[in-house]
């Protein structure tokens, strides 16, 4: 939703958006590009905040992504469930809490 807003707000300068350094506009050259197109005040004020909403999201989900791990070390079914490509930390998590291990760790 946050990345679909600035896309939007980018869509009003197709100028600027074909002179963009990089075709992914939210990696780290892309969001340093974002902070320094030259926008009407409206507009810098909006990417603005959807950029700092966007960081915050991404310290929330790092700090979440930790927990889950903290909580799942120590158990066995884990260690097996990491041998499985495909499944990460938070699907470990969710198969490990009742959705489904059984099927996996037999």
């Amino acid at each position: 939703m946050v990345k679909n807003r600035l896309v939007k707000v980018l869509d009003r300068y197709p100028e600027l958006m074909a002179c963009r350094p990089t075709r992914e506009v939210f990696s780290r050259q892309g969001i340093g590009w974002l902070r320094s197109l030259p926008l009407k005040e409206v507009d810098r004020k909006l990417v603005d905040e959807d950029l700092a909403l966007l960081e915050e999201l991404e310290r929330h989900l790092q700090r979440t992504e930790a927990l889950v791990r903290s909580l799942c070390e120590g158990d066995e079914r884990v260690r097996f469930l990491r041998t499985i490509p495909g499944i990460g930390d938070l699907r470990r998590a969710d198969r490990l809490r009742g959705g489904g291990c059984e099927a996996f760790c037999q």
